[in-house]
C-alpha cells in the first residue's frame, strides 16, 4: 500500500505511532507502524472521488497538490526499482552482487522517505537516511574503482538491465525536482524538523540517482556491453 491513499479511517485512527525495526543493511531504522496494518483495509473507499486524498495527520488535500505529486514520483521510483530488482535476480553471483543486494533496502528506504513526505503532523519523527546515503556513496566509489573511466556523455541504453536502471534514474531525478519544489513552498517557522526531513530526503534522492547511473554502467560492463558515447 502506498502512502497518500484514501484510507477509510477516523481521524483518531489516522494517528501514527513509530516503531524501531531491524532491516538490513541499516539496523534500527524507524518506520511508521499504522494501527490499521493488522486489520482489513478496504481498497476502494470513494473518499477520493472528489479529487482529494489523505496525508498522515488526517489532512485532506487536492490530488494536484505538490506534496501528492512528490509522493507519486517516489512511488513510481519505488516501482521502477522493484522491477529492476526482479529483472536482475538472474545476475546473482556477478561482480555487481553487492550493489544488486542494495535494491531491496533501497525500496524500504523509499517507503520511509515517502512516509516523511506525507507526514504533516505538528510533531514528526526525525528521518535518518544518513547511513543509507553514505552506503550509496561507498557503493558508487567501489564501482567507479573498476569501471572504465567516463570520458564523455553516454546514452541511456545498452543491455535491458542497464536501460531499466537509467529509466529509474530519470524518475529519481523527477522525484528530487518535485521535492525541491515542495521544500521551496515550506515556511521554516512552521515546523523546522519536518523541513529538515524534506531536505534529508532530497539529499538521499540526489545520491540515489547518481548510484543508479553508475549501476547502469556496471550492468553494461559485467555483461560485456560498452557504454554508447554521445556524440558517437
Amino acid at each position: 500500500m502506498t502512502l497518500g491513499c484514501e484510507y477509510n479511517l477516523t481521524a483518531a485512527a489516522r494517528a501514527t505511532v513509530w516503531t524501531t525495526v531491524q532491516t538490513a543493511p541499516c539496523s534500527a531504522v524507524r518506520v511508521p507502524a499504522l494501527p490499521f496494518w493488522n486489520c482489513a483495509v478496504k481498497i476502494y473507499t470513494k473518499t477520493g472521488d472528489t479529487g482529494e486524498t489523505g496525508l498522515l495527520g488526517a489532512a485532506r488535500v487536492s490530488k494536484a497538490d505538490l506534496r501528492i505529486d512528490c509522493l507519486g514520483n517516489v512511488d513510481e521510483l519505488n516501482a521502477g526499482v522493484g522491477y529492476l530488482r526482479t529483472q536482475t535476480a538472474q545476475l546473482s553471483g556477478k561482480q555487481l552482487q553487492p550493489e544488486l543486494d542494495l535494491l531491496l533496502p533501497i525500496q524500504k528506504r523509499l517507503f520511509e522517505l515517502g512516509a516523511a513526505v506525507a507526514d504533516v503532523r505538528r510533531e514528526v519523527t526525525r528521518l535518518d537516511l544518513g547511513p543509507a546515503t553514505r552506503q550509496l556513496e561507498e557503493s558508487i566509489d567501489q564501482q567507479t574503482s573498476w569501471l572504465p573511466p567516463l570520458t564523455s556523455f553516454i546514452l541511456p541504453a545498452g543491455t535491458p538491465h542497464a536501460a531499466l536502471a537509467h529509466l529509474s534514474r530519470a524518475v529519481c531525478r523527477r522525484a528530487e525536482r518535485s521535492l525541491v519544489g515542495l521544500i521551496g513552498e515550506q515556511s521554516p517557522e512552521n515546523n523546522s524538523l519536518a523541513l529538515e526531513n524534506l531536505r534529508i530526503a532530497q539529499i538521499y534522492l540526489n545520491r540515489l540517482s547518481d548510484w543508479l547511473f553508475v549501476l547502469a554502467r556496471g550492468l553494461n560492463h559485467v555483461q560485456g556491453c560498452a557504454d554508447e558515447p554521445w556524440p558517437g
